[in-house]
């Protein structure tokens, strides 16, 4: 499941960071283009957008965290930063908080928990909360189970 969880994080960490490219010019970002510097310069970019309350950079910080992209993998400090993000209602990040309490992931495997979150992302258009949630209540996890 982690390993799953990992490519999931992968792949959607390049889809938000393509995404997050393009919006460089609206939150003054173009300085952390990939494409410019290496996995660590690309960290240490984020890391000071993020510390300067941009919640799409926390977000990218916490992926980057989840995946060990440019910087050790740290489960703990993701969750840290997916939260920050998450306070500012960022969808990505709320999603990722209810991946990481339904696998248990640096935090105790809770499914209540996951659909709050799932249902915070889904409320903004989060596809893949949305079909998270229905997964959660066909198969009765963390709720009563749909008829």
């Amino acid at each position: 499941m982690k390993a799953t969880l990992l490519f999931l994080v992968t792949t959607v960490f390049l889809v938000y960071v393509t995404a997050f490219a393009m919006k460089a010019h609206a939150e003054n970002l173009q300085n952390c283009d990939e494409t410019s510097f290496n996995k660590r310069t690309e960290f240490e970019c984020y890391r000071s957008l993020a510390e300067q309350g941009s919640a799409e950079a926390q977000f990218i910080l916490g992926t980057m965290y989840l995946g060990g992209q440019g910087v050790s993998q740290n489960d703990a400090q993701a969750l840290a930063w997916y939260r920050k993000a998450a306070d500012q209602g960022h969808a990505a990040a709320l999603y990722f908080l209810g991946t990481m309490y339904a696998a248990g992931q640096s935090v105790p495997q809770d499914d209540a928990q996951a659909i709050i979150w799932y249902r915070k992302a889904a409320a903004q258009g989060h596809k893949a909360a949305q079909l998270e949630l229905e997964w959660m209540y066909n198969h009765g996890r963390g709720i009563s189970r749909s008829k």
